[in-house]
């Protein structure tokens, strides 16, 4: 005969599921609930609802823990796929765009959404709850480019920019956006690391030196020229994702969630099997062709998790994408409740 629970027992995770429901109903407690989602329903369950029973005490009790996610919570929906986990996995489902920026529609939604998961990333960035960031879309040519202009010599780096304009080259309007920004902040990084050190010297007594100032303000200039075109002034910086633009400020490290490889075995012809329903869902890939992307992107995570300290490892894909097959056959692959999964999605 099975062992009859322990009435207690029974009784205590009772009270705690009906604490946890209040939450998810309570507008006032959304924070709570949206704690649970990143960081565990257990866990929070067990820290701030064990010894609490009202609404008010649980939300001062997230709010001492400096949690502070209340106006996160309401930015965002959030599910919680695969339970448990030695590091989470935090889908972030964005909006965003493949095309070019003259062509698109509804680009008041992308930035909408893409400024809303810059505010997550600068949450999990200074909590120092995670600061390395995989996302679609970039794969190590895109992290190289990036990086070889940032360390160009200023005239090189100014020649190549402006080079990449040129539409006999072909390259994509992305491609251009992530240059041209990743220009432009390194080129105001050099100018306040230029002037800061030449502030402190004339407070040591040094005389000005005209052709420092010169510079400074050269810098200044053309970085502001580039900043000016269309591709990335104002808003137009974040239509090509929030994840390269905090990259390119030195805010976050971000990583490859994609290679050549399963891209290549994506875009392939389709089979006679996968015609169908293709044409059914008004021209969408089969989930086979998406789940090709959702394998490498998560065997990438997998292999870089165990130099990662984070728990919580975020990762920034398109809406339509589902990763929750690929973790729960990588857990049942390994033998162990290796990754837990979490998607949370800007409104």
């Amino acid at each position: 005969m099975p062992r009859a629970d322990n009435p207690q027992e029974a009784e205590s995770k009772k009270d705690e599921q009906s604490v946890l429901e209040r939450l998810y109903k309570s507008k006032g407690a959304r924070a709570v609930a949206f704690a649970a989602a990143l960081f565990g329903a257990g866990e929070v369950a067990e820290s701030v609802s064990k010894h609490l029973k009202n609404e008010a005490e649980i939300v001062s009790a997230v709010e001492k823990d400096s949690l502070k996610l209340e106006g996160l919570a309401d930015k965002f929906k959030t599910e919680i796929q695969v339970e448990g986990g030695d590091q989470i996995i935090l889908h972030i489902a964005q909006k965003h765009t493949e095309g070019a920026l003259k062509k698109l529609g509804g680009v008041e939604d992308i930035i909408k959404s893409q400024r809303h998961v810059e505010e997550l990333l600068v949450y999990l960035k200074e909590k120092g709850i995670a600061d390395t960031v995989y996302e679609e879309g970039v794969n190590e040519a895109v992290l190289q480019n990036i990086y070889r202009i940032q360390h160009t010599a200023t005239e090189d780096m100014l020649l190549t920019v402006k080079g990449m304009k040129d539409p006999t080259y072909g390259f994509s309007e992305e491609t251009q956006a992530n240059s041209l920004y990743a220009a432009k902040c390194e080129l105001l990084r050099r100018a306040n690391e230029l002037d800061s050190n030449y502030q402190l010297k004339i407070k040591s007594g040094f005389p000005q030196n005209p052709e420092t100032e010169s510079l400074v303000k050269k810098l200044r200039a053309d970085a502001k020229e580039i900043g000016d075109d269309e591709l990335i002034h104002g808003d137009n910086v974040y239509v090509w994702g929030a994840g390269p633009k905090m990259y390119a400020e030195g805010k976050i490290n971000l990583r490859a969630a994609q290679n050549d490889q399963a891209d290549a075995e994506t875009m392939a012809p389709y089979t006679l099997k996968e015609i169908v329903p293709t044409v059914l869902n008004a021209g969408y890939k089969p989930a086979i062709r998406h789940a090709i992307r959702e394998n490498a992107a998560l065997d990438l995570i997998a292999h870089d998790a165990p130099t990662l300290k984070e728990k919580i490892i975020p990762l920034i894909y398109g809406a339509g994408h589902d990763f929750t097959g690929a973790v729960k056959d990588w857990d049942k692959k390994a033998g162990s409740q290796k990754f837990g999964l979490t998607r949370v999605e800007a409104k």
